[in-house]
């Protein structure tokens, strides 16, 4: 008689494994997490804003853990203080983001981390180094 309670207990264990509160990270449905692509819109902590051509700024520089570094992005491309980076997998990625100048020093910089979930955009303040 144990043995049957055991075996009943076990096939019931084995059959929710994977049982929880159905949130795979995706929307309410319980869809999964779908592919994104990020925008990244960048300010200055102290004030500061670009132009185009910068004359401070010579290009701003964006890594993404696990994405190939993008070097030399405009600090302000056609009115637009940003950059997109296109078809990234579900997850949470940890970034940085520099602003350099004409002599190749980091002037400004930022850390923190993004989710993707669909498409996202990213708010980026930069402090002064």
């Amino acid at each position: 008689m144990r043995a049957r309670g055991l075996f009943a207990a076990l096939c019931f264990v084995a059959c929710c494994t994977g049982c929880g509160d159905g949130d795979s990270g995706g929307d309410d449905a319980g869809s999964p997490p779908a592919p994104g692509d990020v925008t990244f819109l960048w300010t200055f902590s102290d004030g500061y804003v670009c132009e185009s051509p910068d004359e401070r700024i010579r290009g701003m520089r964006l890594d993404i853990v696990g994405e190939p570094a993008l070097d030399e992005l405009p600090c302000n491309d056609a009115g637009t203080r940003g950059a997109l980076v296109r078809d990234l997998v579900p997850g949470t990625y940890p970034f940085t983001v520099r602003a350099i100048d004409h002599d190749g020093v980091v002037v400004y910089e930022a850390s923190s981390t993004f989710f993707v979930d669909g498409d996202t955009t990213v708010d980026v303040a930069l402090d002064p180094l």
